[in-house]
């Protein structure tokens, strides 16, 4: 984010100075593009390019010149990057016959880079690459080059030797690629999202490799079984930021010091600013020579050696003081006897990796008991069955409760069968599953795939109750996510952080305008309910360019169900409960939230898009006008940042949060990532956007539990009871509909700590 407003200044800048068409436009609206490309936003990029090809067109730029053939080549890596091999190849190809002339601006901007061999790849064109590659290698070696690019290359290479059918050749080059492309996957924080994609690819593909030489001669020749091989590969990639944060958060925890936990604290914050600036100088550095300020590098160098000398004194001051820090931080991949050894003997793992191709699943109990299978399902299948499923959960605006879509029993019945079923022996004698999902699955509770194929279809009499005789995964185990198999590592290796803890603090019903306060004061308000299908989500907003605080819609149930809550943790609803006009931004920015046990916020969860100039989630508090305080009423991801918790779970009583920001990989979005970052150690988030009235019903179900074996147990028995027994009544107390459709008590997840004790405790 730093970096794309530095670049979105930098254009601004050159436009004040020499407008749109010029050649220093070309060259700024291109880094802004390579920056936002860097973050995922291929799109957004494309659409700067073709800007960019505008104001070229209008300066009657030469087919050849490198400054459009630079534009070109960015577009086509925008292409790769997104998947579209075709698109990319073809782009290549025409950069390639422009250049035909100029070898050495071919060289650099084409034939060296991870796109067009990826692409040359993807394309059916392998034999191209092994004699591209070859000679690039050669080059490379004779000067005695290393780094992660050329492990990169080899890593290619390996992947054009698979598609040409030379399996021994591919093994040699994995060998020299893959130990330096998982330490790098490992370390990072953050980054170049293009990158990670160039990384990923050859590590998926050596993964697909893995399968295919498992139980053939060529086992042998690998460091280790196939399978536990696998395990280990897929582990080490899938770190990611919210591992990161989970495990910062339990460095900071278990440190149990104040003052150690804001050195680690600021020790964490460094590293990313490092690697925001790294990543900027390194864009810079690559430029061609004659665009290079020597002025700019100089600062961004001094900055980096400012903040390393910074870092320094605190990892100093850290490893004296709190050595198991850089254990808990980067913990380092475990292996499937690692894995069991952490699991009590109620308790198992599965784990999920989701190739382009074929899905990976492992199923490891805590009684020694294993199992893997290979999934003929790649991203883009798993992707469309879960958009299919998710169309029952999150059907968009909803008037009627017959606008409710059937749910797929069938379609998730087979989703059961083919990604659950074969690994059964590793699971299904556990009383409680923790999940490591990857892909669209981090969009999909599995607590929802039903185990048996379902009888009853039709609604008869009560609406919904038909759900009930589904034999729903959650009848019989309970489900808690886990960003990667370390995390669990992490979070059973902490204790709790010393001293005396308030068991609840809730935020929530906030007046998102003045009319909504007056009218809480009246008499009416005190029996105003939200009943059955008032959303905690604000869809009718999105896209809508004038959309602001004030128009969401007041949620009166969440106070019933903070009050319920409060009621089931004996807190003091007085002292710990901030509703209304009390529900304000600078409140919770403010006060000393490490003081409780669980931290809820009942309210609308928002993402980028649903009110006019928002560009990050945020969880929506009473407007400004109404508390009377500053701020904008938004707490953003960034101000969940800035917060410190020493919470077992914050709970996140809204819509969306975990919506994964587009990327399902992480299994929880940007807020759910904040708020790890900030202290927490388990959420309770939502996949879609909840009903009001269950979610109250599902949250006091959920406490009143409070003393099942874990959190996940409790949110399995409050699911159960919302299925079998509970029901929706209407304004004269007659029922209405049963609760029994997923989209009434499937949405939340815990992610994080489940609550138990490390095995032998």
């Amino acid at each position: 984010m730093e970096a794309e407003v530095e670049a979105r200044s930098a254009l601004r800048m050159m436009l004040s100075r020499v407008g749109k068409y010029s050649y220093g436009t070309v060259k700024y609206t291109n880094n802004l593009a390579n920056v936002i490309a860097a973050q995922g936003r291929y799109g957004d990029a494309q659409k700067l390019l073709q800007a960019v090809f505008e104001i070229l067109g209008k300066l009657k730029a030469p087919v050849g010149s490198a400054v459009l053939e630079r534009a070109r080549v960015l577009s086509a890596r925008m292409y790769a990057a997104a998947g579209d091999w075709s698109a990319a190849m073809s782009t290549f190809d025409e950069a390639k016959r422009n250049l035909a002339e100029n070898t050495t601006v071919f060289d650099e901007l084409v034939a060296t880079r991870p796109s067009y061999q990826l692409s040359l790849v993807s394309s059916g064109r392998s034999r191209e690459v092994v004699r591209l590659i070859d000679g690039q290698l050669k080059a490379q070696n004779a000067r005695g080059a290393t780094s992660s690019r050329l492990a990169l290359k080899h890593g290619i290479l390996a992947m054009a030797y698979v598609e040409t059918g030379d399996a021994e050749k591919a093994l040699q080059s994995f060998a020299r690629a893959v130990p330096a492309l998982a330490a790098e996957s490992a370390k990072q924080v953050s980054g170049n999202v293009i990158k990670s994609q160039w990384r990923l690819a050859v590590l998926d593909a050596y993964l697909n490799f893995l399968a295919e030489v498992r139980e053939t001669e060529l086992e042998a020749a690998l460091p280790r079984p196939a399978v536990a091989e696998m395990f280990r590969i897929a582990e080490t990639v899938r770190g990611g930021s919210v591992q990161t944060a989970l495990s910062g958060s339990a460095a900071r925890s278990a440190s149990g010091d104040t003052r150690m936990s804001g050195i680690v604290r600021s020790e964490q914050d460094i590293a990313i600013q490092l690697e925001t600036l790294l990543e900027t100088k390194g864009r810079l550095l690559t430029a061609p020579k004659a665009e290079q300020d020597e002025q700019v590098i100089a600062s961004y160098r001094d900055e980096v050696e400012k903040l390393r000398s910074a870092q320094s004194a605190l990892q100093k001051e850290i490893a004296e003081k709190f050595p198991e820090y850089a254990d808990l931080v980067r913990p380092k991949a475990l292996t499937i006897e690692q894995t069991a050894s952490l699991l009590r003997g109620d308790e198992a793992l599965v784990s999920f990796y989701v190739g382009d191709e074929k899905t990976y699943v492992w199923a490891v109990n805590g009684q020694g008991q294993n199992a893997f299978a290979v999934v003929a399902l790649g991203e883009d299948d798993l992707k469309q069955i879960v958009a299919r499923l998710r169309n029952a959960l999150d059907p968009g605006s909803i008037r009627h409760l017959r606008d409710i879509p059937r749910f797929d029993l069938d379609g998730a019945y087979a989703l059961y069968k083919k990604l659950l079923d074969p690994v059964s022996a590793g699971w299904k004698s556990s009383k409680h599953l923790m999940v490591v999902a990857d892909g669209a699955l981090g969009q999909l509770p599995l607590s929802l795939l039903p185990t048996a194929e379902a009888k009853d279809r039709f609604d008869e009499g009560l609406l919904f109750r038909h759900y009930r005789s589904v034999q729903w995964l959650a009848r019989s185990h309970s489900v808690t996510m886990l960003p990667s198999v370390a995390s669990l590592k992490a979070l059973r290796d902490v204790q709790m952080a010393a001293g005396e803890r308030l068991p609840f603090l809730g935020i929530g019903d906030p007046y998102f305008n003045g009319k909504q306060a007056q009218d809480a004061q009246l008499a009416s308000a005190k029996v105003m309910a939200t009943r059955g299908i008032a959303v905690r989500s604000a869809p009718q907003t999105r896209g809508n360019g004038s959309a602001v605080l004030a128009d969401l819609p007041r949620l009166p149930d969440t106070r019933t169900e903070l009050l319920s809550i409060a009621k089931a943790l004996k807190a003091d609803p007085q002292r710990d409960l901030y509703l209304g006009d009390r529900a304000d931004e600078n409140r919770v920015k403010t006060m000393d939230l490490a003081r409780y046990g669980v931290v809820s916020f009942a309210t609308h969860g928002l993402v980028p898009g649903d009110l006019n100039g928002l560009e990050q989630p945020a969880l929506a508090l009473s407007a400004p006008q109404v508390t009377g305080s500053g701020g904008d009423g938004l707490l953003a991801m960034d101000e969940v940042l800035g917060l410190k918790l020493n919470a077992d779970w914050a709970v996140l009583s809204a819509c969306n949060t975990a919506a994964a920001d587009g990327k399902a990989a992480e299994a929880v979005s940007g807020l759910g990532r904040a708020f790890f970052y900030a202290g927490a150690r388990s959420l309770l988030v939502s996949n879609w956007p909840v009903m009001s009235e269950a979610t109250t019903q599902l949250m006091v179900q959920l406490f009143e539990n409070a003393d099942a074996a874990n959190k996940g147990e409790a949110l399995r028995r409050a699911r159960i009871r919302m299925i079998d027994e509970l029901a929706s009544r209407d304004a004269e107390g007659r029922v209405a509909y049963a609760y029994s459709h997923p989209i009434f008590w499937a949405p939340f997840v815990i992610v994080g700590d489940n609550g138990n004790s490390k095995p032998g405790s």
